[in-house]
């Protein structure tokens, strides 16, 4: 199947688990071996506010792109990753400052 740019500029995108993404915004070709390399998606409000941007976009690789058709593109479950490695990541130790925070010293010595 061969698709146009006018058929994949503002194709749906889904992932794998079925949550509707965005829409593609453009992509990018590859010189060399003449095929596209990624893509751009404009996302939808809900995602861009889990990513904290009012409108965000995101990157698709293409080794990310599980199907493409003329009604919609699927994608590998980004998310759902993202919150498998935040899942698994070493807790959050409280008797360490996080970056960027204020610390403050006392110091009672006597002088």
């Amino acid at each position: 199947m061969i698709l146009s740019n006018k058929n994949l500029i503002g194709l749906p995108v889904f992932s794998k688990s079925g949550l509707l993404l965005g829409k593609i915004k453009s992509f990018e070709i590859e010189a060399e071996t003449q095929t596209i390399a990624r893509y751009s998606v404009k996302t939808r409000n809900l995602i861009g506010n889990l990513l904290s941007e009012k409108d965000s976009e995101l990157i698709v690789g293409r080794n990310q792109v599980i199907s493409i058709s003329e009604e919609k593109m699927i994608v590998d479950d980004v998310l759902e990753k993202i919150a498998e490695r935040a899942r698994s990541a070493e807790p959050i130790r409280k008797d360490v400052p996080a970056l960027g925070s204020k610390i403050s010293i006392n110091d009672n010595r006597a002088q």
